[in-house]
């Protein structure tokens, strides 16, 4: 049995695709809907690579261990219609998979993708998870977001940072985990998952990336900023 024939569990922002897609898909849906202009502002303002608040936010993550701009980022979702984010991220999926692509793990996931023995684990939001593995043909596992009456609340359901193996072994069994596996992702937090893998890639923006992965035996992709 060759490689290809494992099931590969893919990490998504940062090893499928460059984007931050849980901030990726708030940008796109607010942007696109005249509407929702004053949220789109507002997380621009949350969230913007040069702004002093995500530079906050980053400070108080680091020392609290809680991924809090994220759920401030959800909150601002708080009454509208599930139905129009999917769609959204339907559209978002595309953009994705047209432009932003990480051509080494495509490289190294392309024959398993023909398989369809590739699930996809992110912390991401379900939306945008599920139209990417709806356009890819595999299966995933995602943090959901709460709803009620068709209209979501600005919550989390079930964030899974830091939980994807708990959610594979819940959605396809402890039998998943048992058996070899590939793993494919840039997150630390991944690293579990990544040392029960037969076969492990592991994606860094540079060579010194590597040194907090010095234990751990695995192939590296190097993609760049």
């Amino acid at each position: 049995m060759g490689d290809e024939a494992l099931i590969h569990i893919v990490d998504v922002c940062g090893t499928l695709v460059r984007d931050d897609t849980t901030l990726g898909l708030l940008f796109h849906h607010f942007q696109s809907k005249r509407s929702l202009k004053g949220r789109y502002w507002i997380l621009l303002l949350l969230a913007a690579p040069s702004s002093p608040l995500r530079l906050a936010f980053s400070v108080l993550e680091r020392v609290s261990g809680r991924h809090w701009l994220k759920h401030v980022a959800v909150g601002l979702l708080r009454g509208e219609h599930t139905s129009t984010l999917e769609q959204s991220a339907r559209e978002y999926a595309l953009y994705l998979l047209s432009h932003r692509r990480v051509a080494a793990v495509w490289v190294e996931i392309e024959t398993p993708l023909k398989s369809h023995v590739v699930i996809l684990a992110s912390a991401s939001l379900e939306p945008i998870v599920s139209a990417l593995a709806e356009q890819l043909g595999v299966t995933y596992v995602a943090s959901s977001l709460e709803h009620l009456n068709g209209r979501l609340t600005g919550r989390y359901a079930h964030d899974l940072s830091g939980a994807k193996e708990l959610a594979l072994v819940e959605k396809f069994g402890a039998r998943l985990m048992a058996q070899p596996y590939c793993a494919v992702s840039d997150n630390y937090s991944d690293r579990e998952l990544l040392i029960g893998a037969k076969k492990r890639f592991i994606v860094v923006q540079s060579l010194t990336e590597r040194g907090r992965w010095a234990d751990i035996d695995a192939e590296f992709l190097e993609v760049g900023a």
